[in-house]
């Protein structure tokens, strides 16, 4: 199945390419900074996000995410980033059909036991299906993924199978609503961690220029029966000129419970300056938990790790 998943995968990818030689571009890049805080001590984060949407104006989009990350927690500096790409081909009705790749990479001091690889990497591939208009957007995926570094040890081979739906409405030109569910297996040599999580997420326009911005995700670890709750509530304004800049402030919250007893929460302070790109006049900024629930990444896992800094 995974052989299968990953030529249909490959084949949509080198299609979409190939399409037509003038695409046309929309999309947004965020630069951000965020300061976390709890008992346990702070953490600072420096990050680039962006995504945006190649059409080839024959039925074929593409579709391209980015995330860079440099986290530093007491003086000791972890790194990330995340790239994603999703060919995809539109039917006449509203109908689409496309696949997607995506690689994640987390290196650091102190991530790992002594002697072991301080990288985790996962690549995850798959295929989607779903229905796009004016006012919604709907896709259900099915994929799997390669783990590296830390997890493609050879003696604990992981067998990864993700699937999901995420949908968003805008029932008013001034208002859109997102939801994402998402399921993952991981299948050790011994034992299975399954992992799901759901999103809720909403954008709204108060002026053409102010906007307010929220989401909630939890995230289940059924096997070690740990929930990881994020909520986040933010502001944005468009600042006007020459080129079109967004401004935006989000306050958030990461708490956990195990066995029915909570953790320290987690707070952070995101800003972020947002350029929109291409024909977008408005973008969310990228580097927000909303953004995460409007845009998602299909394994539920790195998802929730990518949102909470």
């Amino acid at each position: 199945m995974t052989k299968l998943i990953l030529s249909a995968t490959s084949l949509l990818a080198l299609s979409a390419a190939g399409a037509m030689a003038a695409p046309t571009w929309d999309g947004a890049l965020t630069l951000g900074y965020a300061s976390s805080d709890n008992a346990g001590g702070t953490a600072d984060t420096l990050s680039l996000d962006g995504s945006g949407r190649l059409d080839f104006g024959s039925g074929f989009t593409l579709d391209l995410d980015l995330t860079l990350m440099s986290v530093e927690v007491d003086e000791e500096t972890a790194t990330a980033y995340a790239l994603g790409v999703a060919p995809k081909y539109h039917l006449g009705s509203g109908l689409v059909l496309g696949g997607y790749l995506e690689t994640g990479n987390l290196s650091g001091e102190g991530l790992s036991a002594e002697g072991s690889d301080d990288t985790t990497a996962l690549t995850s591939f798959g295929l989607s299906g779903g229905y796009e208009s004016e006012a919604m957007d709907l896709e259900v995926y099915l994929g799997s993924a390669i783990p590296g570094g830390a997890l493609a040890d050879p003696g604990d081979d992981l067998g990864v199978l993700h699937y999901g739906a995420a949908m968003t409405l805008r029932p008013t030109e001034r208002l859109s609503i997102a939801g994402a569910l998402q399921f993952a297996e991981y299948d050790p040599v011994e034992g299975r961690l399954n992992v799901h999580s759901i999103g809720l997420a909403a954008n709204y326009a108060l002026t053409d220029q102010l906007g307010i911005f929220g989401a909630a995700q939890v995230t289940s670890v059924q096997a070690l029966a740990t929930e990881i709750r994020q909520l986040g509530l933010g502001v944005s304004y468009e600042v006007q000129g020459a080129v079109p800049m967004v401004l935006s402030a989000e306050v958030a919250r990461l708490s956990t419970n195990t066995l029915g007893s909570n953790g320290e929460a987690v707070d952070t302070i995101r800003v972020g300056l947002t350029i929109p790109l291409g024909g977008k006049s408005k973008a969310l900024p990228q580097n927000s938990l909303a953004a995460g629930v409007f845009n998602p990444a299909h394994d539920p896992l790195v998802d929730t790790i990518r949102m909470a800094f």
